[in-house]
């Protein structure tokens, strides 16, 4: 079972181990997640592009794996090994995607994933609280607590179109 690692920001990767879906890219015959298979046999795969990083996350995939590009589409619940390029697995993926880890990378902290209250009569208590001295530190400690109750499930993720 290969460890597969997708790189994302702080803020998505609470996201996505809340409600246990990954939102795939909008092209409909490239939409899934891209990923790296950890300590691939062939080496290290092309240098990332992850627009959105500092979070990694890091997934067993209990699944079949597909070796090299398809050029006819590609089917759920399958994790196509697509190296040097990369690792993917398509949207519509509902099974074989275990969250394991998350791991906070190049001075990220879990302060990075926290919106402050916008000031409106309706959020006025949370506006408030956000001021007081500590609430930032405050918030990012129960979200990293929130994130490894979450982990300690190993949850299934699904890969789903937006």
């Amino acid at each position: 079972m290969p460890t597969i690692e997708h790189e994302t920001s702080p803020a998505i990767a609470a996201e996505v181990a809340r409600v246990k879906r990954f939102l795939a890219g909008p092209i409909k015959g490239d939409s899934g997640m891209n990923a790296f298979i950890v300590g691939h046999v062939a080496g290290p795969y092309c240098p990332d592009q992850a627009a959105n990083c500092g979070a990694v996350m890091r997934f067993e995939w209990t699944g079949p794996v597909i070796q090299g590009s398809i050029f006819n589409g590609y089917s759920p619940n399958q994790l196509f090994d697509e190296h040097p390029h990369r690792a993917f697995i398509p949207a519509g993926t509902n099974s074989n995607l275990k969250l394991i880890e998350i791991v906070l990378v190049r001075g990220c902290s879990w302060e990075d994933a926290i919106v402050d209250p916008s000031f409106s009569l309706a959020n006025l208590c949370s506006w408030l609280s956000s001021k007081r001295a500590g609430w930032r530190q405050a918030v990012a400690e129960r979200l990293e607590e929130e994130m490894a109750a979450i982990v300690a499930t190993q949850p299934n993720i699904s890969v789903c179109v937006p």
